[in-house]
């Protein structure tokens, strides 16, 4: 993985985050799969017939000679990056092109142009006796969506599904317009383009998959399998996908290597799939499977659909998600590099929101942050810390904090504009800020990046809950909670506030054990609830007096606890109501 290699997966990020490819999914799964393949060394396997089967979604048996649809779509992917490289991609340091005549890209590096002679510089004027002053910074709901009129656009395209199309370098460019000076702005930017520290393919765990085929399947049989199951896993943010398929690649020093192994046996009209899931390293089995598919090429589920996604990519998706079969491995192994280290605590705030494990991610995460401008997910996961400051009352300026947070995803989302994770924080972010409309967007824009993060789908759910959406809400915490081996406590939580909300108490009640010996006060709100409605109002008194422990402030200022964590007034009202009746005295205004 050179350098190089980086700087043309960067650009390719940029070209698929812009928005004529955000509206095109089969344009961008074929720029994608033709890139990565000559990335990987494969450009002599990129004619019609690989691009059509790996990235057009074509069965196995497809002919070249009876459709034109892979001619026909290279003949519109090299109009559209045309049209990219003459608008948004003008200045961009590397152009990816498509030649006439084959489906091999080229990488051009574009020289810098030349610098313009200045014009002389007019005498400043005066400063004017009576001149305004400086405007206050807007929200950032206003910084990313603009004035009133543009809100409401959104807020229609996000009614009707066209939100989609606004890519994150276009979202982040508009906050950058409207909160950040020119040159302040352009001058921040070489940090982000920083060369020097980690990139996050040198420090998140490595997987390679290796596929085996018996009884009358073919070599390309195995690369289309390949390339389906990798294609796959590029998509999540928290594992490296390795294109090179040497057995003897060398896992770093503390950067973990992963294998799975796959063999194919041809069993009539359908294929036998049998899996391993292996530490490389002491070779310990994490997960294995059998499975029967039909055909080795079934498309990918749509977004919406809980019932879609094939049972192999379902089970790959167990393996490659955050707080899946790899990250839990990481918990428990020694000798990691520090950056993995703290990212696995930082994962360890994410299952269990408390300041003691707040304090310890944020503590490693910055000297990280600081040391790697490059590392896209140490930035997320900082401006998640900021942001977790900010609700758990842990900061004695908060307005610094959600900033310190924005400057974190900015940064994320510039280095990495074609991650998921980003933009799960910015839907809190937005929560908070008090923007309902750009958050659905965001949270909108999180699930279009990986439709199968199981944590985005979830996390979208819980930001419609703090909405009052409590039926919407439902169906993504649902398919969240299926598609997750171990749901985490906050899905249990936003699980249970939609349904104690929508009047269902009993169903509510039974996510309460979750939050058994949790020191959460958020959580610990749900177990005075229940322990109220079942008669024991000891419990409920204990609870209620454990919150008062962990945030001194909850007594006195409840609804002020609810709103630093973007819920709506709404949804706060009902919770007074069911946290009074449990004991909760409100002081009188």
């Amino acid at each position: 993985m050179s350098g190089r290699d980086d700087a043309i997966r960067d650009e390719l990020g940029r070209v698929l985050a812009s928005d004529a490819f955000v509206a095109s999914p089969m344009l961008s799964a074929f720029l994608r799969f033709v890139v990565e393949e000559t990335l990987a060394g494969r450009e002599d396997r990129l004619k019609a017939y690989t691009i059509a089967v790996g990235a057009l979604d074509r069965p196995e048996s497809f002919d070249p000679n009876d459709s034109p649809v892979v001619r026909v779509q290279a003949r519109r992917l090299r109009q559209a990056l045309r049209r990219h490289y003459e608008t948004a991609g003008a200045d961009s340091p590397i152009r990816i092109d498509l030649p006439l005549g084959n489906y091999v890209p080229v990488f051009v590096d574009c020289a810098a142009p030349e610098p313009r002679e200045a014009a002389p510089a007019e005498p400043a004027p005066a400063p004017a006796v009576d001149a305004a002053p400086p405007r206050r910074r807007p929200p950032l709901g206003r910084r990313v969506y603009g004035l009133g009129r543009l809100a409401v656009a959104v807020a229609l395209a996000t009614v009707i599904g066209v939100a989609l199309g606004f890519g994150g370098w276009q979202l982040w460019h508009r906050l950058q317009e409207a909160a950040t000076p020119v040159e302040t702005r352009d001058a921040a930017r070489p940090a982000v383009e920083d060369r020097h520290g980690l990139d996050a393919s040198r420090v998140l765990p490595l997987l390679r998959i290796d596929v085996e085929t018996r009884a009358s399947m073919t070599a390309l049989d195995a690369d289309i399998y390949r390339n389906r199951l990798e294609s796959f896993a590029r998509h999540f943010d928290d594992t490296i996908v390795l294109t090179r398929r040497s057995p003897d690649y060398p896992a770093p020093d503390g950067q973990p290597l992963y294998v799975l192994g796959v063999l194919l046996s041809r069993d009539g009209s359908a294929t036998n799939a049998y899996y391993r899931l292996s530490h490389a390293g002491d070779e310990r089995i994490l997960a294995s499977g059998a499975l029967r598919l039909g055909t080795v090429d079934v498309p990918l589920a749509a977004p919406d659909d809980p019932l879609a996604t094939p049972p192999d990519l379902a089970l790959l998706r167990d393996f490659v998600q955050l707080h899946g079969a790899i990250s839990h491995d990481l918990a428990n192994l020694p000798d990691l590099a520090p950056e993995l280290t703290c990212f696995t605590l930082a994962w360890t705030f994410e299952l269990e929101a408390s300041a003691d494990a707040l304090a310890a991610a944020r503590h490693c995460l910055e000297p990280i942050v600081a040391d790697n401008p490059r590392l896209a997910p140490a930035a997320t996961l900082l401006g998640a810390a900021y942001l977790g400051e900010y609700r758990l009352g842990l900061t004695p300026k908060p307005a610094e904090a959600l900033e310190q947070a924005e400057r974190m995803l900015r940064r994320a989302i510039l280095i990495s504009p074609t991650s998921s994770g980003p933009y799960q924080v910015l839907q809190n972010l937005l929560l908070i800020e008090g923007d309902a409309a750009a958050a659905v967007e965001a949270g909108a824009r999180a699930v279009m990046l990986n439709p199968e993060d199981m944590n985005a789908v979830g996390g979208d759910g819980a930001a419609l809950v703090s909405l009052g959406r409590y039926e919407e809400a439902l169906a993504r915490l649902r398919r969240a909670e299926a598609n997750l081996a171990s749901p985490p406590k906050w899905l249990q939580f936003y699980t249970f506030l939609a349904l104690n909300n929508l009047g269902r108490p009993v169903e509510a009640d039974r996510r309460v054990v979750y939050f058994e010996g949790t020191r959460s006060a958020l959580y610990l709100t749900a177990v005075a609830i229940r322990a109220h409605r079942r008669g024991d109002d000891t419990a409920a008194t204990a609870a209620l007096a454990e919150i008062a422990e962990l945030e001194p402030n909850f007594t006195t200022a409840p609804r002020a606890f609810f709103r630093h964590r973007g819920f709506s007034q709404a949804v706060i009202d009902r919770l007074m109501i069911d946290l009074e009746a449990a004991g909760l005295r409100v002081p009188t205004r």
